[in-house]
């Protein structure tokens, strides 16, 4: 009789353990169901469709709350997804640029006064809009053209105005230009090696003087200075925001990092940005007619230097006859990416891309020729597919990469 109580109650036990193993297996399959859920919910609305980000907005589902929200970062958009369900909460963060679309463009201009005129060995491929004047092959001192058109079918029109930013955007890059970080911010000291998430609130590295950068900083880090900051090849850079009036990036660094400068933005010779880099400069007043020189230019780039992601420059008025250079491209560097100019480019090395300007200008032999490009090359047929750039006010977004 005890044999058979001992065997029943060991049977009992058993059918029990096995009942609740059981359960707790279903019960973690249903929680690894919602968790899975509300992770896919989270990737998937960073590039949902029908979604306008503004500034936080919910997202509807049936299952799970979600929430979008937009900031900036560099040339691009910021955005977080959080979902929750069941008391699971998970974000995702990502950078959004807009992105190309067929038919490929390489030059769009809105001077509507010049036609554009094509010397030495210059190489145009890709849709081109330009005033009605057209595209013509000319010379430079005796430099006959001798590269290529684009095709007859490729030349348009153009409308006399530049693609739109985003208002807010552009609002961000003042804000980065005139703000003072305060007791408040989270701050480090200038030589002091940093990583910080995305998913941290945002640190400053500041100094009111001008700043040699020798340093490695990663991530969620606003690097500035009130005067100037010189980048160095020993510096280690990734995903960072650099801000100063002058920012000068020396030869040989490599990297990746977003640049913003109201005075002047050099690139030396034999520097690699990698994608997504961005150089921005915003000029807060008129553009006067007082400088003509390459030294003197608001953007330069040197001499075999790789720039992958985007070039821009920005000011509050432009005058319509004024011949500065605004953006200096130097002979053997490539820019793989977009170059947006509310002003003029001189070009001389190689774009695989699009530019956007009012138009070109070449500075050669003593002379200013408006609207001539001298053995610059552009092709809008040479973007990697997943290439996505300039933040437009209108347009479709693409992922440019996941945050961490």
């Amino acid at each position: 009789m005890q044999f058979a109580i001992m065997a029943s109650t060991l049977i009992a036990i058993l059918l029990l353990s096995f009942l609740m193993l059981t359960y707790v297996h279903s019960f973690f399959k249903t929680q690894q169901g919602f968790f899975l859920q509300t992770i896919a919910v989270a990737n998937q609305n960073i590039l949902k469709e029908g979604i306008i980000y503004t500034s936080e907005i919910p997202v509807h589902d049936d299952k799970v709350n979600s929430t979008v929200h937009k900031s900036y970062w560099g040339a691009f958009e910021n955005i977080t997804s959080i979902s929750e369900r069941n008391g699971f909460t998970f974000s995702k963060k990502a950078l959004l640029g807009t992105k190309v679309e067929q038919p490929f463009t390489g030059i769009i201009l809105s001077d509507t006064r010049l036609p554009l005129v094509l010397t030495g060995s210059s190489i145009v491929v890709g849709m081109v809009y330009v005033s009605d004047k057209g595209i013509k092959p000319g010379n430079i001192s005796g430099n006959y053209f001798t590269g290529t058109l684009p095709a007859i079918s490729d030349i348009k029109t153009t409308s006399g105005r530049l693609p739109q930013f985003d208002p807010l955007w552009k609002n961000y890059q003042r804000t980065l230009l005139d703000y003072i970080p305060t007791q408040y911010d989270l701050t480090v000291a200038s030589n002091t090696e940093v990583t910080n998430s995305f998913f941290e609130d945002t640190r400053y590295v500041y100094l009111n003087e001008k700043w040699i950068v020798a340093e490695s900083y990663t991530g969620h880090l606003i690097l500035k200075s009130e005067t100037e900051i010189v980048v160095t090849k020993h510096a280690k850079l990734r995903d960072v925001i650099v801000v100063a009036p002058k920012i000068t990036i020396e030869s040989g660094f490599k990297g990746n990092a977003y640049f913003l400068a109201s005075e002047e933005l050099i690139v030396e010779e034999n520097v690699y940005l990698e994608y997504p880099s961005s150089l921005i400069f915003y000029k807060n007043r008129e553009l006067e007619e007082t400088k003509t020189s390459i030294k003197e230019s608001n953007i330069q780039i040197g001499e075999n230097t790789i720039l992958k992601g985007v070039v821009i420059f920005l000011t509050e008025d432009v005058h319509e006859y004024h011949t500065n250079t605004n953006i200096f491209i130097a002979p053997s560097s490539t820019l793989v990416g977009e170059v947006y100019c509310e002003g003029n480019i001189e070009l001389y090395g190689s774009v695989k891309g699009t530019i956007y300007a009012h138009r070109f200008i070449t500075n050669k032999f003593g002379s200013i020729y408006v609207n001539h490009i001298f053995n610059g090359a552009i092709s809008g047929k040479s973007l990697p597919d997943r290439y996505c750039g300039l933040p437009f006010e209108n347009g479709s977004k693409k992922l440019v990469k996941w945050l961490y």
